[in-house]
């Protein structure tokens, strides 16, 4: 398994069009394990992302709020923040049961 640096790349491997999905790996990009996300900081301020994709994605310091911004860019109601998205498909599923 290699560590990879191509945030697009990843993002394609490891993302899919859901909205519980996207705000998972957002908050990876907070530095948070979520879901099929872990994140862990390493003691140089990078980051390293494993999502269910076959490899890691590493992060330096500098790279963390891009990625955040290509997140934020799948978000499926750009209206919204990513977590006010999340919490109206959340409501329009409970609705729909």
């Amino acid at each position: 398994m290699k560590t990879i640096t191509n945030i697009d790349q990843w993002l394609g491997d490891n993302v899919d069009d859901d909205i519980e999905n996207i705000y998972s790996a957002w908050q990876a990009g907070q530095g948070e394990s979520e879901r099929d996300f872990t994140a862990r900081f390493l003691p140089n301020g990078a980051l390293i992302i494993t999502g269910p994709g076959p490899n890691p994605l590493f992060l330096t310091p500098n790279a963390q709020p891009v990625y955040l911004s290509y997140v934020e860019k799948l978000n499926p109601h750009p209206d919204m923040t990513l977590h006010g998205a999340l919490m109206y498909v959340r409501e329009m599923r409970k609705q729909e049961q």
